[in-house]
C-alpha cells in the first residue's frame, strides 16, 4: 500500500543521516528521555554502544530539527 508523502513523518537517523519514516520505523533507541529513530539494526547497535558520539555531530542537529 502506498501513502502520500505528506502522510509520512520523516526524521533523520542520527548515526548515518538517512531519512527514516518515524511512523514505519522498526529500529529506535531512547536516550535521556528522547526517542531516536534509526534506519537499521546496525545503526541501532552503534547508537546504543555510544550515544554521545552521535548526539554531537551535524546529523544530530538535523535529527533534532527534522531537517531533510
Amino acid at each position: 500500500m502506498s501513502y502520500p508523502l505528506a502522510a509520512h513523518a520523516w526524521v533523520r537517523d542520527v548515526v548515518c543521516g538517512m531519512p527514516v519514516d518515524q511512523w514505519a520505523v522498526t529500529f529506535f533507541a531512547t536516550y535521556r528521555g528522547t526517542r531516536y529513530f534509526l534506519c537499521s539494526q546496525r545503526c541501532q547497535e552503534r547508537f546504543s554502544e555510544n550515544p554521545e558520539t552521535y548526539l554531537q555531530g551535524p546529523e544530530a542537529k538535523r535529527a533534532r530539527t527534522n531537517e531533510r
